[in-house]
């Protein structure tokens, strides 16, 4: 199994498949999708950016609190569950050196020798196993925008579901939303359409009497919960 998929990829998935109190099955599957995402981990060098989406900073610092946490508890397998989900999810925004080196010391209990070779890629004299413990920033964590975050997400959720029942492949998307929900909406209307794989994607503020709402839609419209039409 070494030969074939590395030690990184049997000692993680030995970490993210046995809790010290359980016992478990091997699964060749399993450390193929360790395998993959490891692969996929290292990738994250070709992607720096100069800045990072402020998301990022505040989902980074949420992350070393719960990372830190899980392994002072010996939950490695929730440590590299989340690791897992940031890693996929910073390839879908704009992130630089400082977050990618302190992911791969996040990551470096579990895939050491990954871990050395992408920071010395990242310009580092030090060994990884030498460096401090990042520690978390509370300054940082903005609960704002993870819940405006969250507010897109279950939009495109909704929006995929109505897409589904009606039977509407590629639609022009109408949404409908309280005043003060529009700039959010209208920021994050690119993410919306991608997402949702519509034609067109048009916000409307319920108040805007120009709206477009032929099935007046608009006013089933609450906080956080938009109203939706497709065409």
């Amino acid at each position: 199994i070494i030969n074939k998929y590395g030690t990184d990829t049997v000692r993680m998935f030995v970490l993210f498949i046995a809790s010290p109190d359980k016992e478990f099955n091997w699964s060749n599957e399993g450390i193929e999708g360790i395998y993959r995402f490891l692969n996929r981990f290292y990738s994250l060098l070709e992607n720096l950016s100069k800045k990072n989406d402020p998301i990022v900073e505040s989902k980074l610092n949420k992350l070393i609190k719960k990372v830190t946490n899980d392994i002072e508890e010996f939950k490695f397998n929730n440590a590299i569950i989340s690791i897992m989900e940031f890693s996929d999810y910073i390839k879908k925004h704009n992130y630089n050196k400082d977050v990618l080196e302190k992911l791969v010391l996040l990551i470096s209990p579990f895939a050491p020798h990954i871990a050395e070779e992408m920071y010395e890629k990242l310009e580092n004299k030090d060994f990884v196993s030498l460096e401090r413990w990042p520690k978390a920033d509370e300054g940082k964590i903005n609960e704002k925008l993870e819940q405006e975050e969250e507010i897109i997400k279950n939009a495109i959720h909704d929006i995929n579901n109505i897409k589904k029942i009606s039977n509407i492949d590629n639609p022009k998307t109408y949404i409908y939303v309280i005043p003060k929900e529009l700039k959010l909406f209208d920021d994050n209307k690119n993410i919306i359409k991608e997402s949702t794989n519509s034609k067109d994607v048009k916000v409307y503020a319920v108040n805007d009497k120009n709206r477009y709402d032929p099935k007046n839609k608009a006013t089933k419209a609450k906080p956080k919960k938009p109203a939706i039409y497709l065409d």
